[in-house]
């Protein structure tokens, strides 16, 4: 084919052509961003939506920390309760170490106690004791029993009739009330 077009035509063509093609390019370009922009919407508008749910939801758990904070002072209150009680406790305990020492040392010699229990009440320095034990005579045990009542620890002492049948060696109970 023969070019008879001059010099300066063949560039303007050739400049005809390039703007051409950068107006489609632009055009092509700008309708491939204004689909993404259009694809991009619906993402954009879960997101700003979940994000001010999050936003929401923040500032509700920061209202809700003083309800956090009142249940911790609560669970801390509860455990300073119980350290207290078992310090209170163990004061009751002690208490009831030195009246098990006081039986123990108004037992006379004949007198043998093997079990030594203690159930409380609940009311502060009230309970019942229960002694187990054996006498080598019934005089002993008799002796026993009248330094319990005559102690003044006691409200009541309970002696079984069966604590005395026999004459020697005899396997007794002995329940008292504390005052």
């Amino acid at each position: 084919m023969i070019n008879l077009l001059p010099y300066e035509d063949k560039k303007e063509v050739e400049r005809e052509g390039l703007r051409r093609f950068v107006i489609v390019a632009v055009f092509s370009l700008s309708s491939v961003f204004l689909v993404c922009i259009l694809l991009m919407m619906p993402v954009y508008i879960s997101s700003y939506q979940e994000s001010s749910n999050l936003k929401r939801e923040e500032d509700l758990l920061k209202q809700g920390t003083t309800a956090e904070k009142i249940t911790e002072v609560t669970n801390e209150i509860n455990k300073i309760n119980a350290e207290l009680s078992i310090i209170e406790s163990s004061a009751k305990s002690a208490s009831k170490l030195n009246i098990f020492k006081k039986i123990l040392s108004l037992t006379p010699g004949g007198v043998k106690i093997n079990n030594l229990s203690f159930a409380g009440q609940g009311v502060s320095g009230q309970g019942k004791i229960s002694l187990q034990g054996r006498a080598g005579t019934r005089e002993s045990l008799l002796g026993f029993q009248k330094n319990l009542n005559d102690s003044g620890l006691f409200k009541k002492v309970d002696f079984p009739v069966s604590n005395i049948l026999k004459k020697n060696d005899i396997d007794f109970v002995i329940n008292l009330d504390l005052k």
